[in-house]
């Protein structure tokens, strides 16, 4: 039971495991922008529900007290990074000063039906937002610690595997790149077995993601299986499904020059 909870949240916690993925990256001329990515997860709500039943099931045949996975009441609410404990495991403090005007925004309401999050990340140089995509890749990173402001009950994921962490990524003036690394994509392989893809492609294999890439002029190349430039050549869409990155992780990569 506890192997199946950590695979969900693992889903449910990491960019490109999440039911409906937007993100989006809006470049500024100066270099500045904001990083975003919006989650919708309602329809794992049901999932999750059950789960949580199997698990009060297990405790109670147990004796022990059962995790809560889901809260019991609403959540409507917006974390600002800037309120980060200073207790927050694996964020430094130069991490900390890169995410302070960050937020993330969360409802979940287990009778409606709903788990919407929205992260909102500003940048003021290129290589801020590199550096926000490292963080991104750091077991569990900063939603994993964002997760914690909702109380000692927050799920956790310490020790999944986390599938960001098989990309590198580039920007710099006139360039925006994500390819996969070899090395990192062959670790994550060996740590997450293939009876769990073929579970999650199974379950979740239409469950889409989504990259807008917003640049500040026109496009001169743009390259990824997925990848296509906007009717204004100033917006790169990429579009995948799960399970097209599970069965091909280049799906989500890009080239763009501008």
């Amino acid at each position: 039971m506890k192997k199946i909870a950590s695979f969900l949240l693992l889903l449910l916690l990491f960019v490109t495991g999440c039911i409906d993925s937007d993100e989006e990256i809006a470049v500024n001329r100066d270099g500045s922008g904001v990083y975003s990515v919006k989650m919708d997860m309602s329809g794992m709500m049901d999932m999750l529900k059950e789960l949580q039943g199997m698990a009060e099931k297990e405790a109670d045949s147990s004796g022990a007290k059962p995790g809560a996975m889901l809260p019991d009441k609403p959540v409507d609410t917006t974390i600002r990074f800037s309120d980060m404990p200073a207790s927050a495991e694996g964020v430094s403090e130069a991490d900390k000063a890169l995410l302070r005007e960050g937020t993330l925004h969360m409802v979940m309401n287990m009778q409606e039906g709903q788990f919407k999050m929205d992260m909102r990340l500003p940048f003021k140089r290129p290589e801020d937002l590199v550096a926000i995509q490292g963080l991104m890749q750091r077991n569990g990173g900063i939603m994993g610690n964002m997760m914690k402001g909702l109380g000692p009950d927050a799920p956790t994921q310490e020790g999944m595997p986390d599938y960001n962490s098989i990309f590198d990524f580039t920007f710099k003036d006139g360039l925006l790149e994500r390819k996969v690394n070899p090395e990192r994509l062959k670790a994550f392989q060996e740590n997450f077995q293939s009876d769990q893809m073929k579970e999650a492609s199974a379950m979740f294999g239409e469950s889409s993601i989504k990259t807008a890439i917003r640049l500040p002029r026109k496009i001169k190349k743009v390259e990824g299986p997925g990848a296509k430039p906007g009717t204004d050549n100033q917006t790169v869409l990429i579009s995948s499904t799960l399970g097209q990155v599970l069965e091909n992780p280049n799906a989500l990569t890009f080239r763009v020059e501008y």
